[in-house]
């Protein structure tokens, strides 16, 4: 099973491919927007890296994409997002389905520079890689497991 994990922000892309517990391929894209945005990817038989004309996180996306796609990695099985702010619904990963996107959606005001572009990373994928299935591990479900008096 290849999973690709991706952590998206506003102004950075970080991730990684797994074949099980195998690293394939990692890299990032910092300060996407910025003149001094660069790209690096890394795997068995590359090591790119340059600067980047990246300037919003769809962009990124899709530099990512290309890139896996022209080095000869095929299409995850899984995807799994980094996702800020899960509110006190979700206290652990969960499979993205139509319910799931939704309440991100209205969550997005917890997290308005995070939850909007985890979104949009959640559905570039959907629709580059339908049949993956999609999870969600989100920043806050870290502090359900906290005491009341502690978060």
């Amino acid at each position: 099973m290849n999973i690709l994990t991706i952590n998206l922000g506003s102004s950075s892309l970080r991730f990684a491919l797994y074949k099980k517990t195998k690293l394939l391929a990692k890299g990032h894209i910092d300060a996407i927007g910025l003149p001094s945005c660069k790209f690096i990817f890394k795997s068995s038989d590359k090591n790119i890296g340059h600067k980047s004309d990246c300037k919003t996180p769809a962009s990124a996306l899709t530099l990512l994409y290309t890139t896996l796609t022209k080095n000869g990695f095929t299409a995850p099985d899984a995807v799994a997002h980094r996702v800020v702010h899960g509110g006190d619904k979700y206290t652990q990963a969960v499979k993205i389905d139509k319910k799931v996107i939704k309440e991100i959606e209205k969550l997005c005001s917890l997290a308005p520079l995070h939850n909007p572009i985890n979104l949009k990373g959640i559905k570039f994928f959907q629709e580059k890689y339908p049949k993956a299935k999609q999870v969600a591990v989100f920043d806050t479900a870290y502090y359900q497991t906290l005491e009341p008096k502690a978060y």
